[in-house]
């Protein structure tokens, strides 16, 4: 399958999951992401998130960060590992 398919239904299986929890919108979250992934692979991934802003959603604004939005005061930075088989040794 393409990249595109992939995506697709990707994004297929995604609504569906959201429409059998009855899941709907709650919050508004932006960053800046630097990131990294391992070389030829996508099974592992590292990002930094920096310039955390965010918001209560309210029904009807779209889906632009409003000018309500806050900074999070973590003072900090979010650093995330994500991978698809095993627990990368180097973390134990």
């Amino acid at each position: 399958a393409t990249s595109t398919a992939k995506s697709e239904d990707a994004l297929r299986a995604f609504c569906r999951l959201r429409d059998m929890m009855g899941a709907v919108p709650q919050a508004y979250v932006a960053y800046t992401r630097e990131a990294y992934l391992s070389p030829g692979t996508n099974d592992l991934r590292i990002t930094f998130d920096r310039q955390i802003l965010g918001c209560r959603y309210l029904p009807g604004e779209g889906l632009r960060l409003p000018l309500r939005a806050a900074a999070v005061k973590s003072g900090g930075v979010v650093f995330e590992i994500k991978f698809t088989n095993a627990f990368p040794r180097w973390l134990e």
